[in-house]
């Protein structure tokens, strides 16, 4: 899983490879499935942000709350930050999220 997760990362900050979010959300999944905490919590964000992926508010606190469950503090910050807000998260730029489904460029 480890070499799974560096992939997603290699992709994310363009190490070695060109950047692609989209291909690094790929990694980020498959790692995620295979139980590794940190890559479910990178692809919360991710979902939550339409960094590279449609905005899928509901899919990031899927992932943040299976990372959370095995101790990830920042996926539960996240996922509790997102449940106390009246309105899906603002990115990281403080915009307004893209629309449910629309990927940001």
């Amino acid at each position: 899983v480890w070499a799974i997760v560096n992939m997603g990362w290699f992709q994310f900050n363009g190490r070695a490879v060109p950047v692609s979010k989209a291909e690094a959300a790929k990694w980020f999944a498959l790692a995620g499935h295979a139980g590794d905490a940190g890559a479910q919590a990178q692809l919360g964000l991710m979902l939550a942000h339409g960094d590279g992926v449609p905005v899928n508010l509901a899919e990031a606190e899927r992932w943040w709350e299976l990372a959370a469950a095995q101790g990830h503090r920042d996926a539960a910050r996240h996922r509790d930050e997102f449940r106390r807000r009246p309105n899906p998260l603002p990115d990281s730029l403080g915009q307004p999220p893209a629309p449910q489904g629309a990927p940001r460029p």
